[in-house]
């Protein structure tokens, strides 16, 4: 995992994150966040499930919890 970021940050005097860098385009985020309200609100596997996945992904990666 890049411990330098490779996007910059749309909002001024903030670092770049996903909220930061997907505010560069209002349209983008707003498929992003149905998207992702999607991935959380439906399909076969639990929700507590998920968030286990979630976590351990962000564990063995190195991101910020």
């Amino acid at each position: 995992m890049a411990t330098t970021p490779r996007l910059v940050s749309a909002v001024d005097g903030k670092a770049p994150d996903i909220r930061t860098v997907l505010a560069h385009s209002p349209e983008v985020r707003a498929a992003f966040n149905n998207m992702y309200a999607t991935l959380w609100s439906a399909g076969e596997v639990p929700a507590d499930v998920k968030e286990l996945v979630r976590l351990r992904n962000a564990t063995q990666t190195g991101c910020g919890l």
